[in-house]
């Protein structure tokens, strides 16, 4: 379900009501809330503290109790799911659960599907992941943990919380996330569940031979007790098997330089050659992608409580996760239309459009056009593994003892295939060039590119017609690129509370000390053809390689070939060339040990007749970090492994991390909340590796001849993300179901990270052998590495709400509401005076749950909003990319019976329905040329496809 709290506001809250009607309906249903509590109060809620342990399924008003109630009682600023809502919501995962609740929002992976969270407007790395309290591993680059690994069928809870407690170990900067599993000896008597889903996705089955297109899911839990309640025992099973059906298009780039006349164009105002001009898409592709998912979730625990003395619990995590993503890809090349005139092309029946000072052809025809067919395919596996052994012991009166020990990890191996081909032109002994026409709607709409010959793909051969690898063509074809990863991490934790008099209810002291390791290996090969004997190539695709083509129509195409990546390798018609100089920025390892000794005074207090409780505390932080990585010194026209030199790297440093948490608790269920910290966010593995790329010298006459190429690597130095934290919150709670919350938070930066550029002296890189004579090559060259910057902030206003319909009229019962919304902002520069965007940040975002419930019919819908961002990731060929993410709108739906009494007792069906809306997807870049090369234009569109889902579930 969705929480109390709200987020930043640097822009207040009336922008948002102007801007979102959902969210004025909102607030004027909070104000409705509040008069209704104003004639009926109701009794408290008692301020115990409740764990994950208490959460019982039964239905989903009382999971929006259940979740109250933690919050409430938290000494933190907290939002919490309880189990009912990871069950009865269309979550494949945990992330969509969390992607729903204030101040919380999702990032979609590849295939649509929330696979991480951003926590306050900040990027998933500054925020941390525990599962049970303890850290997590991650599978990819950045410490962020891939949310979608973990099936939402085996978590009991999760609390997020937005201020820290000095006892929870691994906290992140933004927000701290604990997944919680289920604890047997918390439940009462036998309980047995059985799950199974169908779904479908509305894009069809794009490639055949793939995924099956009904998509399942099943899982099952088992919970006991034993031994008069004193040995409990909890297992579960979940397993997913689903596909995902991805339409994507590209526009790279959009430019004008080429000078070529536009037929049909209207006056421009950048006339050049004595021709007007207009920005062409000179790069444009389109892939059909179906990706097959297949998770294996595992969970247990063990719990032994003999007497009131001792508690000890034993917990496992297991999930496999093996994807299959192959897509099928055309991309035109306009830019080869300048040059030999046997390159160049004529266009025709041109239509432009206008974009403030930038004029787009969005319409028209090229003949002589060149292109390229892609096949790729992408395997990942990735196997995570979590172990934790938890005892507690009451060593007298006052005094309690604990020890955890826990160890996690996570092995990767992920492989990507690629091959290239198009029809050759043997008369010529060249590629075959043909006419195409083309609509590309500047705001990124339904796009084309349709040839004029419907026979255009008929007899595709192996190559590249772009010559892509210059000093590779043309015998270049493809290539494979290898990203395996290992992240180890090992926890000792010991801790003792004492009960105390007074003020301070109690006293934890504590000490965690943590060894992590991640090694990544990345790898890239270019697959190069075999020469044939007489100048050419073996060009002809082997006959175990060939499927049946797909059908590219939406996007104009018809039936494009479709040839297997992985079989043309396995065939032997290529041979591989390694890139080194790509390997060496790319493999490092990161080695860390974390000791974290924290000490707690818990308050209880009473203040002018007030009640005061929270926490005050501190951490005291010694990290240890090292990288090694590589350097390679050579080129890779003629690769020499004797060239490679490692390089290490480290550093050793303190922090010292206060926080204070207060609460009071007004009359008539107010409560007023005060938090006041120091956070941190360790630096990505990323930014910590030890190696560095390799410049090379400009050898081409001009301004900057001699010079060096640019350099970039990694620094094992970097300090970690600080950051000065206060939090204010005030809370209304209305009977058991129902509250009005508003907060407001400030985050002043002490440290950050961004890339800065320095020079450096590259006299010890080797000189090539062939430089011209004339050459002076210059001494120093532009470095880019993550440096740490100081100051800037982070800001925002958070408002929620959960509304009970049956305190308004006893014929509303079985209604409810669940509100959210949010208003963020940041002031970020780096040492230049540049703005600098933080990833993740949404400005604005908001959410909305209309629920009802009785007799046991459920039927619920649900819109989550987040205004648009930035995120960076990883492409296919290693490297970081940053791209600016359109607003993203979902809803999800769901219907279910649940049989309350008679022979089918425990039995439910349900009907879910994810991504409703079926909302494209944009990325925007600017555009780089033009009179106006600073315009934002739709560079990659995205259409996930709606999914349908029926389940039937029963508990006994």
């Amino acid at each position: 379900m969705q929480s109390i709290y709200s987020q930043d506001a640097n822009h207040g809250v009336q922008g948002i009501f102007k801007r979102k009607p959902l969210v004025a309906a909102c607030a004027s249903t909070l104000l409705l809330c509040g008069a209704a509590d104003a004639q009926q109060a109701e009794p408290e809620i008692s301020a115990a503290p409740v764990t994950s342990n208490t959460v019982v399924v039964k239905g989903l008003r009382r999971s929006v109790e259940d979740s109250l109630t933690v919050k409430r009682s938290n000494s933190s600023i907290v939002e919490a799911v309880s189990a009912e809502d990871l069950g009865k919501l269309p979550d494949s995962s945990i992330a969509e659960a969390l992607a729903r609740l204030p101040g919380v929002t999702g990032e979609r992976g590849g295939d649509g599907n929330v696979d991480r969270v951003s926590v306050r407007g900040m990027s998933p790395e500054f925020s941390s992941t525990l599962l049970n309290g303890r850290e997590m591993v991650s599978s990819g680059e950045s410490r962020a943990v891939e949310l979608d690994q973990f099936p939402s069928e085996l978590i009991g809870g999760a609390v997020v919380y937005k201020t820290p407690d000095a006892a929870l170990i691994g906290q992140g900067l933004a927000g701290t996330m604990d997944l919680q599993t289920r604890r047997p000896l918390a439940s009462r008597g036998r309980e047995i569940a059985l799950n199974i889903r169908a779904e479908r996705n509305s894009n069809g089955t794009l490639i055949k031979d793939v995924v099956d297109p009904i998509g399942k899911r099943f899982s099952a839990s088992y919970i006991d007790q034993f031994a008069n309640n004193t040995i409990g025992v909890a297992l579960g099973l979940a397993r997913l098997d689903r596909g995902s059906q991805i339409k994507r298009t590209q526009t790279a780039n959009f430019r004008d330089q080429i000078g070529i006349p536009i037929d049909g164009a209207p006056p421009q105002q950048q006339p050049a050659n004595g021709y007007n001009r207009a920005l062409l898409p000179l790069f444009w592709d389109t892939t059909a992608n179906t990706k097959r998912s297949t998770r294996t979730g595992l969970m247990g625990v063990l719990e032994y409580k003999p007497n009131r003395d001792l508690h000890s619990t034993l917990d496992f995590y297991y999930s496999r996760f093996d994807t299959k993503e192959v897509g099928v890809f055309f991309r035109e090349n306009m830019y080869n239309a300048y040059g030999p005139a046997a390159n160049r092309i004529t266009l025709t029946n041109v239509g432009t459009t206008q974009v403030g000072r930038n004029t787009y052809a969005t319409t028209g025809t090229a003949d002589n056009l060149s292109f390229v067919i892609g096949n790729a395919e992408t395997r990942r596996r990735d196997s995570i593994g979590a172990l934790g052994w938890n005892n507690e012991l009451k060593l007298s009166e006052k005094w309690k003892g604990i020890a955890d020990l826990s160890y996690s990890r996570d092995a990767r191996d992920e492989e990507y295939d690629e091959i290239y081909g198009a029809p050759f032109n043997k008369a010529i002994n060249n590629w075959q060039r043909s006419a195409f026409s083309w609509n590309i709607p500047y705001d990124g709409s339904a796009q084309s590119f349709t040839p004029v010959n419907p026979n255009t793909f008929k007899d595709t051969v192996l190559g590249d017609a772009h010559g892509y690898h210059t000093s590779d063509a043309p015998a270049w074809a493809g290539g494979v690129r290898t990203r395996p990863l290992k992240d180890e991490l090992k926890s000792l934790r010991l801790s003792a509370k004492r009960d105390l008099d007074g003020p301070f209810r109690s006293l934890d002291l504590g000490l965690n000390v943590t060894k992590r390791d991640k090694v990544i290996t990345n790898g890239d090969t270019l697959l190069l053809l075999a020469s044939d004997g007489k100048g050419g190539y073996v060009r002809d695709v082997p006959a175990a390689a060939l499927r049946a083509p797909v059908d590219m129509s939406w996007a104009g195409l018809g039936l494009v070939p479709r040839i297997s990546a992985p079989d043309v390798v396995a065939s032997g018609v290529v041979s591989n060339k390694d890139l080194f100089g790509g390997k060496v920025t790319n493999d490092y390892g990161v080695h860390e040990r974390i000791s974290t000794a924290y000490a707690k005074l818990n308050i209880d207090a009473d203040v002018g007749g007030y009640e005061l409780r929270g926490n005050l505390g501190m951490q005291a932080v010694h990290s240890k970090q090292n990288s090694d990585g590589f350097e390679y010194r050579g080129n890779n026209v003629t690769p020499d492994p004797k060239l490679v030199f490692p390089h290490t790297g480290g550093a050793s440093y303190r922090n010292f991390l206060p926080s204070l948490n207060l609460i009071t608790d007004l009359k008539n269920d107010w409560v007023l909340r005060f938090g006041l910290a120091k956070t941190m966010a360790r630096p990505n593995m990323q930014q910590l590796r030890a190696g560095t790329s390799t410049p090379s010298i400009i050898d081409k006459p001009g301004a900057h001849y001699g010079e060096w190429t640019g350099a970039s690597g990694g620094n094992p130095e970097l300090r970690p993300w600080l950051a000065n934290g206060t939090d204010l919150s005030l809370e209304k709670y209305i009977g058991k179901r129902s509250y009005v919350a508003a907060a407001a938070f400030h985050k002043k930066l002490l440290s950050y990270v961004f890339d800065g550029t320095t020079e450096r002296d590259n006299t010890f890189l080797p000189r090539p052998n062939n430089l011209p004579a004339d050459i002076v090559v210059q001494r120093y060259g532009a470095y880019t590495r993550p440096v740490n910057g100081n100051g800037g902030a982070l800001h925002g206003l958070e408002l929620s709400a959960a509304f009970d319909g049956e305190l308004v009229s006893k014929s509303l019962e079985g209604f409810g509401v669940i509100l959210g919304a949010t208003r963020l902002g940041s002031d970020l520069q780096d040492k230049a005076g540049n703005e600098v965007k933080l990833d993740g940040l949404s400005g604005t975002a908001f959410n909305a749950t209309a629920y009802y419930e009785k007799n046991g019919f459920s039927a619920r819908i649900s819109e989550r909003y987040r205004s648009p961002f930035t995120a960076t990731s990883t492409d296919v060929y290693l490297q970081k990319f940053i791209s600016a993410h359109s607003a993203d709108r979902v809803v999800d739906m769901q219907l279910a019976y649940n049989f309350e009494k008679g022979p089918y007792k425990g039995l439910s069906f349900l009907i879910q329905a994810n991504n409703l809306l079926d909302t494209q997807v944009i990325y925007y870049s600017n555009v780089g040329g033009g009179p106006d090369p600073d315009q934002l234009r739709p560079r990659y569109t995205n259409r996930y496809g709606r999914q349908f889902l029926i389940g039937l579930n029963y508990k006994l």
